[in-house]
Parts: structure tokens; sequence; C-alpha cells
């Protein structure tokens, strides 16, 4: 009996066996500089964009977490990524024993940045966190992430504060992933971070062809309009805190007006 699970599950199934296993005996077995965990899709959003099947349920063995732990002085830093680490049991609960015994790696975390308690967010004390907000209103926010954008302001405010009190090296910074829906927004956003000393990141997801900032929807904005917010955008990223975010809007400002952009490129 399968319990009524059909052919294309079991063979999911039988992969990601099959990719723990390898996982166990390549990464375990000789342990790099930086491990990646990708592969928990849990989230507690869904976000409209998101190219990932949070409803597979897929999760990461609570093993792998433990042999982590037993092997904790063979590397130098831990990311996760893929879904909501504080959404996912498994990866809680590494978080917590991370945060107790004080492990000696890094951590390098992605995040949407509900989690409610920041307490233990700073008790954290990690490396990089990267926190996904592609809005700088509610209302921008909540039709594109399904959320309240005050919860992860309030998690990023708690890191910088965190950060300036405890003074260890943390890194924060946002990604915006930039959507027809959503361009307007793009040079507050940056203005946001840059005051608040968070490091801005943009980024094109494999979106609908009507979200995609190439093409142009009757009830969106224009070419031009477009062209409008990426320069007042790349104005506001002049600032070391805009790094990650700069070669992105060029490349976006590049593809929309060549001529434009290359004519203007050095007044910014």
């Amino acid at each position: 009996m399968n319990g009524g699970r059909g052919p294309g599950q079991r063979c999911q199934d039988n992969l990601a066996g099959l990719a723990q296993e390898a996982f166990r005996s390549t990464v375990l077995t000789h342990m790099p500089a930086t491990v990646t965990l990708e592969g928990d899709w849990l989230c507690n959003l869904g976000c409209r964009y998101c190219n990932q099947n949070h409803a597979d349920g897929r999760t990461l063995s609570a093993s792998v977490f433990e042999e982590i732990i037993a092997r904790k002085d063979e590397i130098c830093g831990l990311r996760l990524f893929g879904g909501e680490p504080f959404d996912s049991p498994q990866s809680l609960a590494f978080l917590r024993e991370y945060a107790e015994k004080k492990l000696p790696f890094t951590l390098y975390l992605s995040t949407n940045g509900q989690y409610g308690d920041l307490d233990f967010v700073k008790r954290l004390r990690c490396y990089r966190v990267q926190v996904s907000v592609s809005a700088a209103s509610s209302e921008c926010y909540r039709h594109w992430q399904h959320g309240e954008i005050e919860r992860p302001l309030r998690f990023l405010r708690s890191l910088t504060e965190s950060r300036a009190k405890y003074g260890y090296p943390v890194c924060i910074s946002t990604n915006f992933v930039l959507l027809n829906g959503n361009i307007s927004e793009l040079p507050e956003a940056i203005r946001r971070d840059a005051e608040w000393g968070i490091q801005s990141n943009v980024s094109r997801g494999r979106v609908r062809r009507g979200w995609d900032i190439f093409y142009d929807p009757p009830e969106g904005p224009n070419r031009k309009q477009k062209i409008a917010f990426l320069w007042s955008a790349l104005r506001q990223a002049s600032g070391d805190m805009a790094r990650g975010s700069i070669s992105a809007i060029l490349s976006a400002l590049l593809q929309l007006d060549a001529d434009v952009t290359h004519n203007n490129i050095g007044a910014v």
C-alpha cells in the first residue's frame, strides 16, 4: 500500500532521500568553510511572486541539524535559505540551540521578518540577516506579500538597535523583488534602508509576464514612468548601503532605455 501517493510523489520522496544522503556523504564528510541548507519550504507568508512551492511542505530532517551541531568546530558558517526559518519546527529548534549553546560558527539568515520574538532574534547574534521587503507602504506590501509591513520593519529596527547596543558585526540587508506593481516604491524603500543603516538589494524574480517591468500592462506604469522611478532609486542608491542594488537598477535601466541610460549615467 502506498497510501494513495502517486508515482510522481514517490519519485519526489526518493529524490529527497537521495539528496539528504548525498549531503551526509559529501558535505558532512568533507565539511566546507560555509554550509548552505536549502530545502525547507515552510513559510507563513504567501508572496505572490515567490517561486517556491510552499504547499509541498518539504522540510529538512532534524538529523541534518544534529550532524551539523555535532561537527560545529569543523565549519565557519551556516546559511539557512529557502522558506521561512522561523516557521519551521526543525529550523527553529536548531536556532534556539544555536543561541543557548553559543555555537562557534557564524550564522546567515534569509527571512521575511514576520517572527515576533525579537528578544530571541537579538540573542542569535547572526553575522548576516537578509529580510524580504518588496514595498515601502503597507498597502503595497499587503498586496504582494500578504502580510503587514510593520512586522518586518520592527524586525529590522530591532536588529539595528541590537547591533548598536552590543557592537557585534552583523550585516543587515533587505531584498526588494522588482515588479511593475511596486517599482514606484523602490526609491522610498532604498531611502528608508539608507536612513536606518541597512544594505539594500534589488532582484528580479521569475514572475508572470504582466508583472515583469519589461512588460507594459494597460493598467500599470508606462515605460517612461518606470524609467523615472529607476533613476530616482539610483540617486537614492548612491551611498555605500545600496551597493547591492545599483547593478540591478542599472541593468533594468539599460534594458528599458539603453540610449537614455548611456547618455545620463555620468550624472549619477
